[in-house]
């Protein structure tokens, strides 16, 4: 009995299943909350959707009360990246049975497709979280839960919630823990399956996942002593410095994580100080010009009153700018961005692709994880061959970055 080719549905299916088992555990901690705000019919949102953050109130003493005005920030999430995979072939492969067509050509396909998506989503998160933990370093890798318990106390310290807490983790850097810790990183009999199939493990009161795209982050070249150059105004979202090595491209790279001398962080609702310099991430390449100044811009704004104060004060006059804690130490390391998060720190949001009228088109969207594939087929007359378009619809934002951390290193 010959055999029966497979369908487009099948194939889209089938498709979807091995996204979901490739996208691991990284996106389930992630909030997936948003994608359903876009695929509304009859109610298009563009690509933007805009997320409220809570309004934090301030308190006042005594027994008078001055009511305030609602003030309501939010965060625009931008859903217009797209990625896709095409492959061709002939009626020999579609006549495969499922499971040898799914080896052969929809598992490469697919999780290509989708370790690309998440390197994107990772790649873009750490370079929009400013709080870290650990001394940079490419080789002195963490091996014990000293930096990640640090990180949690800094994510702790700004209001973050106690639960739902997870560490991506690189791979290089799980090797050095398990190194490091191996009597807690051996299986126990509560713990022997998670650990054995090298998924979860918790500890400090995280769940601590393996992630082949954990980003790795180069630091600007550095250079000079840094200082901050005349008054800061509250809500400044830059700072402008001196003391740059002049006329030097790179001083600052996307992604660096800077301090001001002086500044320190506040819990967000008592606003008492943390006691630690408040972390800022570059939002943009910084070169200094030929007198050694520099803008740097800078997320989050200093602000340092109101409901949404976040320092103890604007930056003075002359005071030191740090990298990673350190001046000029580290300039052109690269190092691995390993990222404590909270479940509400990140969304993700993926969307179903239309389709297109003529165009043979199915679609499949997966209700737990949010997960949505299309495939696109066609014929090439030239070869006799068909090909097969698999395509991904997605955008992603750290909505709430004081709910996340980066480990870069060990502490010493």
């Amino acid at each position: 009995m010959p055999q029966v080719l497979l369908t487009n549905s099948e194939i889209t299916n089938e498709a979807l299943m091995v996204a979901k088992n490739a996208i691991g555990n990284i996106k389930k901690r992630m909030n997936v909350g948003y994608a359903e705000e876009f695929a509304q019919k009859g109610h298009k949102i563009g690509d933007t959707l805009n997320v409220r953050l809570p309004f934090i109130p301030t308190v006042a003493d005594g027994e008078t009360m001055s009511p305030q005005d609602v003030e309501q920030k939010s965060v625009p999430i931008v859903v217009n990246a797209q990625k896709n995979i095409g492959v061709q072939f002939g009626d020999s492969e579609r006549t495969l049975k499922m499971d040898r067509f799914r080896e052969l050509v929809i598992e490469p396909s697919i999780t290509t497709l989708v370790n690309n998506m998440m390197a994107k989503v990772m790649t873009d998160s750490y370079q929009s979280i400013p709080n870290y933990a650990g001394i940079p370093s490419a080789t002195n890798l963490p091996n014990s839960f000293a930096e990640f318990g640090l990180a949690k106390a800094k994510l702790s310290s700004l209001g973050a919630p106690l639960d739902g807490m997870s560490v991506a983790l690189d791979p290089f850097v799980e090797q050095s823990m398990i190194q490091g810790l191996s009597g807690l990183f051996n299986p126990s009999t509560a713990l022997s399956k998670q650990y054995l199939e090298g998924e979860v493990t918790r500890a400090i009161g995280m769940d601590f996942l393996m992630s082949q795209v954990v980003p790795k982050h180069t630091i600007g070249a550095l250079g000079g002593t840094p200082l901050t150059n005349g008054a800061t105004a509250d809500g400044a979202t830059s700072v402008v410095t001196d003391g740059w090595t002049a006329a030097a491209a790179n001083r600052l790279k996307k992604g660096d994580v800077i301090n001001f001398n002086g500044v320190f962080a506040v819990n967000p609702q008592t606003k008492q100080s943390t006691g630690k310099l408040m972390d800022f991430v570059v939002t943009a390449d910084v070169s200094s010009d030929g007198s050694g100044n520099a803008t740097i811009p800078i997320y989050p704004a200093i602000i340092a009153s109101g409901g949404y104060q976040n320092v103890t004060n604007v930056p003075a006059d002359n005071q030191a700018v740090t990298t990673f804690g350190h001046a000029s130490s580290y300039g052109g390391l690269t190092v691995p961005q390993n990222i404590v998060f909270h479940k509400s720190a990140i969304a993700l949001c993926v969307v179903p692709l239309e389709k297109i009228d003529g165009e043979e088109m199915t679609v499949a969207t997966d209700p737990e994880t949010g997960l949505s594939i299309r495939l696109w087929s066609a014929g090439n007359i030239l070869t006799g061959k068909g090909i097969k378009r698999f395509d991904i619809l997605f955008g992603s934002k750290v909505v709430r970055p004081e709910f996340a951390a980066r480990v870069v290193g060990r502490l010493s």
